[in-house]
């Protein structure tokens, strides 16, 4: 952080961060019909294999309006 003074606990790591366009949930970069329908299908399951990379909007939920966002991002990426 720019003007940091304690550096002592600024390690590197080997973890590896990928930084992925909303609402793409299954990491291939774009938000595509897979992802809306793998979001709609653990809808209609009702969270009963709960998995928190579908819960789009961070509730702890699935829910239509998870189905919504990733809808409205349809072709990002």
């Amino acid at each position: 952080m720019l003007g940091e003074t304690d550096t002592a606990d600024n390690l590197p790591s080997d973890h590896t961060v990928m930084v992925i366009v909303p609402s793409d949930v299954n990491g291939d970069g774009k938000v595509r019909i897979d992802n809306v329908l793998a979001i709609a299908l653990a809808f209609a399951l009702d969270d009963l294999n709960y998995d928190s990379s579908l819960d789009v909007n961070n509730d702890d939920r699935i829910r239509v309006d998870d189905i919504l966002i990733a809808a409205l991002g349809f072709g990002q990426g």
